[in-house]
């Protein structure tokens, strides 16, 4: 049940839930975005909210700030009784202990979600193989390849998605739509405080995602804008202008391409076994010149006959390319698009064929609690070979840019030494010119890309940005 309820910002809809009494009064803005999304999660777990509520209710705590630092969308979250015993515990401890911080509520929130390990039967794991190479495999054809019951299937991709969070998701293509996608790799300089530039971070409209570790002062952020050489010059500009004062390290890498993938093989017995390549680092330096028989999705361009409705149905299915049209439909006409379900399978099927969506599966825990990220600067030979490098990890995507490449690994936590020790190696290669780890604890999430357009100017059927917008240093200081 939703009522009306007054804020600082006008009414805000609040959510029934069965555990009212446990949830505090705050008065920061951050607190109370927290708080919101827990409520939300346990309304939608209760039946007191149904998804189309919840879909609006998400699209209101995408106006707190503080949704560009950490993006939370409750909506996402597979709905179970194990996560809400979970949060409903963090919530308790909250209140008997009194900790109404945003720091305290926000992991409440987060660690209520942290994958925990779960043993895979033998069924599972051959199912998950198989979407792993057809994510968008039908169940039938899953059970008619495996020699299983079609039901048996549909069960255990039930199993998979609330005890290993397995989820479809896609890259795309977004410059086909005339839409840069940038990546800022950054170290603060001295005495700079992370929490105020990531707040500076998160008012720049064009922030997708904000990463840094806990225990240095190195991170990355993502941005997504309409343009092309000029904004991205703009952009490129105002960074080196905060070089030596908000930083001492800046890398930006505009993406040109990008890999996703998943290698099950090393899966063996319950436990991962290192990859070969691991012990035979030399072997790469003889794979050939050319992206051969790799599942790489180029940046092309735009491309004529792809409109702005294509992008929006491209930005639903990053959250669910399974999902069904009638339901994709019903979710973008809450955020305020107009695209009926059979635009919605007609764009789908148009934007795989062309190869500006490539069908991914992204899934937790399975023993792969250790992520990093590298970021190589190398020549375009050794792009290459790297690119042929990740389908031999355990899970691992990449992001081709002119300077070389970023890459993020997901590996078990007894072998981080060696993939650690592996990658940093590749520093001392003729024509690797950096590698600049990233050590985190989980990956966080980002801004969906329809969260961006509303700070877009429309012209006709493209968007635009006047250059000077995209001036960071008048947001970093």
């Amino acid at each position: 049940m939703l009522r009306e309820l007054a804020s600082g910002q006008g009414a805000f809809p609040q959510i029934s839930t069965p555990y009212d009494e446990l949830f505090p009064l705050v008065e920061d803005a951050s607190s109370r975005f927290y708080l919101e999304a827990i409520r939300l999660y346990l309304g939608l777990c209760a039946g007191t909210v149904n998804l189309d509520d919840a879909l609006r209710f998400v699209e209101r705590l995408k106006e707190n700030p503080e949704f560009a630092k950490s993006p939370c969308d409750p909506t996402l979250v597979p709905v179970n009784e194990h996560f809400e015993t979970k949060i409903v515990e963090n919530l308790k401890t909250l209140k008997k202990y009194n900790l109404h911080t945003p720091d305290s509520i926000k992991s409440a929130y987060s660690f209520a979600f942290l994958v925990e390990e779960a043993p895979m039967n033998e069924k599972d794991l051959m199912v998950l193989s198989h979407l792993v190479k057809s994510p968008l495999a039908p169940a039938n054809k899953i059970a008619e390849s495996l020699r299983i019951a079609p039901k048996t299937v549909v069960r255990s991709i039930a199993r998979l998605k609330r005890d290993h969070t397995v989820r479809f998701s896609c890259l795309s293509d977004n410059s086909a739509f005339g839409v840069q996608s940038v990546i800022l790799f950054f170290r603060l300089a001295e005495n700079i405080e992370w929490s105020e530039v990531e707040s500076q971070f998160a008012e720049f409209p064009f922030t997708k995602a904000l990463l840094k570790t806990e225990m240095s002062d190195t991170g990355y952020a993502s941005f997504m804008f309409p343009g092309d050489d000029e904004e991205i010059s703009v952009l490129e500009s105002s960074m080196r202008k905060l070089t030596g004062s908000v930083f001492d390290y800046t890398s930006m890498h505009v993406q040109e391409g990008a890999s996703s993938d998943v290698n099950l093989s090393l899966f063996e017995g319950g436990d991962w076994v290192l990859p070969e390549i691991l012990s035979r680092p030399d072997d790469l330096e003889s794979t050939e010149n050319a992206y051969v028989g790799l599942h790489i999705l180029p940046c092309r361009g735009r491309t004529r006959g792809f409109q702005r409705k294509d992008f929006a149905v491209a930005s639903e299915l990053r959250s669910d390319i399974r999902a069904l049209p009638v339901a994709v439909s019903q979710s973008l006409r809450i955020k305020g698009w107009d695209v009926d379900a059979k635009q919605v399978a007609y764009s789908t099927r148009k934007m795989i064929e062309h190869g500006i969506l490539e069908p991914d599966v992204v899934f937790g825990g399975l023993g792969l609690s250790t992520n990093f990220c590298f970021e190589i600067v190398c020549s375009p030979l050794w792009k290459r070979r790297l690119v042929s490098l990740m389908p031999q990890m355990p899970a691992a995507m990449s992001y081709l840019s002119p300077r070389g490449i970023v890459v993020w690994i997901q590996v078990p936590s007894q072998h981080q030494v060696e993939y650690y020790q592996f990658f940093r190696s590749l520093e001392r290669r003729r024509g690797v010119e950096s590698v600049l780890p990233i050590m985190t604890l989980a990956q966080k999430g980002s801004r969906a890309m329809l969260d961006l357009v509303r700070h877009w100017h429309l012209e006709g059927d493209f968007w635009y940005v006047e250059p000077d917008e995209l001036n960071l240093s008048a947001y970093l200081q």
